[in-house]
């Protein structure tokens, strides 16, 4: 069988939504697009990552809006719950080699 390889071609980071505050948190979601070289094309993938600042915005930390659709991330952060409106996933979208 043949090994499958994988590999990031391009990462595209949109310009940031307005940041909220809550619970003395800057919040803010971040649009991005990644190519990924996969056997036979390319898949592009649109996602968000979510921006935290504790410090009134002098420092970020982000991570990926995927996390935040298990429920354990409430749980962990219940300072954001119904103050993240994350849009709707899409699937990525398949080009073949030609």
């Amino acid at each position: 069988m043949a090994e499958e390889k994988t590999a990031i071609l391009k990462a595209d980071i949109g310009t940031p939504a307005e940041p909220q505050e809550s619970a003395g948190w800057l919040i803010s979601l971040v649009p991005q697009k990644i190519t990924i070289k996969v056997d036979g094309g390319t898949l592009l993938a649109s996602s968000h990552l979510i921006a935290v600042s504790e410090d009134k915005g002098a420092s970020w930390v982000f991570m990926d809006d995927a996390k935040a659709k298990d429920p354990r991330f409430m749980e962990l952060f219940p300072e954001l719950k119904g103050k993240l409106d994350l849009p709707k996933p899409t699937k990525p979208k398949f080009t073949p080699d030609p």
